[in-house]
């Protein structure tokens, strides 16, 4: 992971399906971050990203959130400071 001071990641299975809850600090704000899942999803993962503290609607911002590309697990978010809660849901 790039840019990245802290991440907490919950994991759920549910048969084939995995839900995954990830708090993350960045270092640098607003700039691109890359990201590594702790579940290697299949392609076709919904990602859902949520800003902490809200001041991305005070510097009227919008977050941005890539692909996620099973090969290495990776997806890039940008756009977004300190910290932030991505949710991925997929098939594993």
């Amino acid at each position: 992971m790039t840019n990245v001071s802290t991440c907490t990641s919950y994991v759920t299975k549910i048969a084939d399906y995995c839900i995954c809850t990830m708090n993350i600090g960045v270092i640098t704000d607003y700039a691109k971050t890359t990201i590594k899942s702790p579940v290697l999803f299949q392609n076709g993962v919904y990602m859902s990203l949520e800003d902490n503290n809200g001041d991305l609607y005070a510097t009227n911002r919008q977050p941005v959130i890539g692909w996620y590309n099973s090969a290495t697990q990776t997806f890039d978010v940008a756009n977004v400071n300190a910290g932030f809660t991505v949710l991925l849901i997929g098939r594993i």
